[in-house]
């Protein structure tokens, strides 16, 4: 089963490792052993002094998320 779900990462928990499958562990209320995930987007929200990045995920559970699940962010000049 695939779903999609929004999660919302502060610049301090940018770093750690895992973060997303945690986040969206807590999210669904499942154990992150369950289900693995691909990136569809991410965009960064800085209207605020804290910056958060926000995430579009793709959680397949039941079933392995595909191979060309990389995601690359593009930071463009402004």
């Amino acid at each position: 089963m695939i779903k999609n779900i929004q999660v919302r990462v502060s610049l301090k928990e940018e770093g750690q490792e895992g973060i997303l499958m945690l986040k969206a562990a807590q999210f669904l209320g499942i154990p992150e052993t369950d289900f693995t995930l691909k990136v569809l987007r991410k965009s960064i929200d800085a209207r605020k002094q804290t910056i958060y990045f926000n995430y579009k995920l793709a959680v397949y559970s039941e079933e392995e998320a595909p191979e060309s699940s990389t995601y690359s962010f593009d930071y463009k000049d402004v």
